[in-house]
């Protein structure tokens, strides 16, 4: 699945978002030092297919997986967390608000199915950034 049309949905639809990107992009702002938040990045987690349905062609369900990394600032948070865990849980909400629902445009012959959320948790913390990863899956037939 191409990731460009969930980036270029985020821009469009959570304007409170500073960044959005690749997990190359995430990588390079982190070494930069130069996360600014709240943050996107949109990264590919895996991709899974059923048995084959048919003897003499090919029909199965493919399923891709991706995440989305949202980035806040936990410097802050003062001393009990809560504006750092507020603008963390705001964003995520208005990433799930533009994306579960949202059917990712066809790609060739696949056409996707809608977006749903499949879960997500807690990626990492520093002084500076929360990361917390949100998993979303969405899919289409493969025949042949």
């Amino acid at each position: 699945m191409k990731l460009l049309p969930v980036i270029n949905r985020l821009k469009s639809q959570v304007s409170t978002l500073q960044v959005v990107g690749t997990a190359s992009d995430m990588l390079s702002d982190i070494r930069q030092s130069v996360v600014l938040t709240p943050a996107a990045y949109v990264v590919p987690l895996i991709q899974t297919a059923s048995e084959n349905q048919l003897m003499t062609g090919v029909s199965q369900d493919m399923t891709f997986r991706f995440g989305i990394m949202t980035v806040a600032a936990s410097n802050n948070s003062g001393t009990t967390g809560a504006p750092a865990s507020d603008e963390l849980d705001t964003t995520r909400w208005d990433i799930k608000q533009a994306i579960v629902g949202w059917r990712p445009p066809a790609d060739g012959s696949r056409n996707f199915s809608k977006i749903v959320y499949a879960g997500g948790e807690l990626d990492a913390t520093t002084d500076k950034l929360i990361v917390f990863l949100d998993e979303y899956e969405t899919n289409f037939c493969l025949r042949k």
